[in-house]
């Protein structure tokens, strides 16, 4: 696997897991999405294995991502996201330096182990990168194939406000419509019933959910 003078990479086990969670609860790149919990229950649904890469300095956990190890066909090995997820990024602690030098060199390193190592892992990867994650020239220059995607980041902090400047008003009458039939919204920690429904929209649409 590799490593360079500073920073090492390697597939983490079961016990780098609790930290691996920490983690992604604060360094920037990271989500739920990246959780062990997430992976691992979307991973078994799929059929697949929950695969994270950890990159060290100096002993220390300071970036990494994780991915959905698929094998379709025979000698195949392909790394993903979790379907239908929004993204599937990066986490990097970030470095203080008041040098944009060394705060670029150390990106582009730890970038470049990370391009690297699932090229070499798998015959196909993805990654779904998030806002942070601006600069990927390691994996351009390692032959990946790029594709710039649009999103938007909304601040949910003033529900008054999002509900009334930046929600579509379509979906504020389905919203309206929801409450009057007694549709309740709640927060539950169930990857599984996410699955789910996605894989009972797709049926009513008459579209198979794969996992290609």
């Amino acid at each position: 696997m590799a490593n360079d003078s500073k920073h090492e990479i390697r597939l983490l086990t079961p016990g780098d897991h609790e930290a691996w969670d920490r983690f992604i609860t604060t360094a920037p790149g990271g989500s739920v999405l990246s959780s062990t919990s997430c992976l691992g229950e979307v991973a078994r649904t799929s059929g697949g294995e929950m695969k994270i890469w950890g990159v060290y300095r100096k002993g220390e956990l300071v970036a990494g991502t994780g991915l959905i190890s698929l094998s379709p066909l025979s000698m195949v090995t392909l790394l993903r996201p979790i379907p239908l997820a929004a993204y599937a990024s990066i986490a990097i602690k970030p470095r203080e330096s008041r040098q944009e030098a060394k705060l670029a060199t150390y990106r582009l390193a730890v970038l470049d182990l990370i391009a690297q190592t699932l090229k070499e892992e798998a015959d196909a990867a993805q990654i779904v990168g998030d806002t942070e994650l601006t600069d990927i020239r390691p994996f351009s220059w390692r032959g990946w194939t790029s594709a710039v995607l649009y999103t938007y980041v909304l601040d949910i902090s003033d529900p008054p406000k999002l509900w009334d400047h930046f929600i579509d008003r379509n979906i504020r009458n389905r919203v309206r419509k929801c409450r009057d039939c007694g549709i309740e919204i709640k927060r539950v920690n169930d990857v599984k019933a996410l699955y789910d429904i996605a894989a009972c929209t797709l049926e009513r649409h008459h579209v198979e959910m794969t996992t290609d």
